[in-house]
């Protein structure tokens, strides 16, 4: 039994993907960090839930920061949404992760919320809109040169 939070931990109950996604919302941050960091790396398309709810639900940069990176590494377009919201939050870091994120995605949406960016009053994020442009093959309508 975790003696911070009192969850089991020799449970059978789910898969390593489903204790993986469980792990977001662990009170310990770290805990929760590097459980997305792994559901990230596994590309675990089933994870994109419960790292949205993870961002929406949990206040603190270094958990939303590896949730964020995590949907980027994953790349499911059911992401932008919550991305989108995140270009307009407080964590620089969180902001940059999400322009990090939707380059990575690269749909023609998510280029377009790269572009919108591209207006922040941040110069950090116009810059950091800037160089994704220039990694992606450019959408209709817009040339980043």
């Amino acid at each position: 039994m975790c003696v911070k939070c009192g969850a089991p931990l020799d449970a059978d109950d789910g898969t390593y993907v489903e204790k993986l996604a469980n792990s977001l919302m662990h009170p310990i941050p770290p805990t929760a960090m590097r459980a997305a960091w792994v559901l990230g790396r596994r590309r675990e398309k089933s994870a994109v839930e419960p790292l949205i709810k993870a961002i929406e639900s949990r206040g603190e940069e270094g958990i939303m920061s590896s949730a964020v990176e995590a949907l980027g590494e994953i790349g499911d377009p059911r992401a932008i949404p919550t991305l989108t919201k995140l270009l307009e939050g407080s964590y620089l870091k969180v902001r940059l992760k999400a322009i990090e994120a939707l380059e990575k995605i690269g749909s023609d949406d998510a280029q377009r919320q790269i572009v919108k960016a591209l207006n922040d009053p941040n110069l950090v994020i116009r810059r950091a809109a800037e160089k994704a442009l220039k990694n992606l093959v450019p959408i209709r309508g817009y040339h980043s040169d």
